[in-house]
């Protein structure tokens, strides 16, 4: 991966797509979960997921819905799930 740091390669931030690339290399995860990860853990903001083992040691804001557990439809939220600015969290 050292051809990320050729000047001629331009990355938003080389280090987080450095760090994104390497975990996953190691087979574990997706891309996309993988970055997700990162990206949390860069910014220090949680992801909202119902699949809180594919991001260990990010924090989780998925909350499940009414009492009976099962997940809200489109059309039905939970009480206090509202939808919030993309400022709250990473979705994955």
């Amino acid at each position: 991966m050292h051809f990320l740091l050729l000047d001629n390669v331009h990355a938003e931030n080389k280090a987080a797509l450095t760090e994104t690339l390497q975990e996953w290399a190691k087979g574990e995860t997706g891309f996309a979960d993988a970055r997700l990860r990162v990206l949390a853990r860069a910014h220090g903001m949680p992801v909202c997921t119902v699949n809180a083992g594919d991001f260990p040691g990010v924090r989780n804001s998925f909350t499940r819905g009414p009492a009976n557990g099962q997940h809200p439809t489109r059309t039905e939220q939970a009480p206090g799930t509202e939808r919030q600015s993309h400022e709250g969290s990473v979705t994955g």
